[in-house]
């Protein structure tokens, strides 16, 4: 599955896409590098749909809790949980060593 089919669905372009997000995070922080973004790309599969939407669209997409809101019809509270419930979930991960 595409990570980021979203951008499509909210009629909105930004300036980086996925993979200019990935070179630039390696650019800019050489430790992280490359093989660490993608792997945060994979592991964003693995979580509940509602989260990953938000992560995606909050963080790579760089929308605003706003738009996000709007986008998928839910208050901005509900948004800033999946967000941070995500992010919570993501970094579990990344400690945990899972792939």
């Amino acid at each position: 599955m595409p990570l980021l089919p979203l951008r499509e669905m909210s009629g909105k372009t930004r300036p980086h896409d996925r993979q200019s997000k990935m070179e630039l995070l390696a650019f800019a922080n050489p430790q992280v590098g490359k093989e660490t973004a993608e792997r945060v790309h994979r592991l964003l599969d693995r979580l509940p749909q509602d989260q990953r939407e938000a992560v995606i669209l909050r963080d790579i997409e760089e929308l605003t809790y706003e738009e996000i809101a709007d986008l998928v019809k839910v208050p901005i509270g509900t948004v800033k949980s999946r967000i941070n419930r995500g992010r919570i979930e993501l970094a579990r991960l990344l400690r945990a060593g899972a792939r």
